[in-house]
């Protein structure tokens, strides 16, 4: 298994752990979907039949935000696919801040 599948795998399920327990459920017309805010970060999924996409965001100091983290993870199969992935420090924030909240 590849580095990007490995993070991708591991960041969704941080992400689906902190959704699951702390997020909010939305129901949109394209579908359901769960956010959840925290500190500098806003963790957000939806789902959709067989399909489920990930995302993390970062809002900066100016108040736009930036989009780090995508992926799509099919239902019947489990696949995940990396659609984005910003390398940079925002995943040892965002990894240190979810553990903490996990554990």
């Amino acid at each position: 298994m590849e580095a990007g599948t490995d993070t991708s795998n591991e960041l969704v399920r941080i992400s689906d752990e902190l959704l699951r327990r702390y997020g909010l459920d939305i129901d949109t017309d394209a579908g359901m979907a769960r956010c959840l805010v925290l500190s500098e970060f806003i963790v957000t999924t939806a789902v959709q039949p067989d399909l489920t996409i990930y995302r993390i965001s970062q809002l900066d100091n100016e108040q736009n935000i930036s989009q780090l983290f995508a992926a799509a993870r099919h239902g019947g199969s489990g696949r995940t696919d990396l659609l984005l992935y910003r390398d940079g420090p925002w995943e040892t924030t965002f990894r240190k801040l979810a553990t903490e909240m996990i554990d």
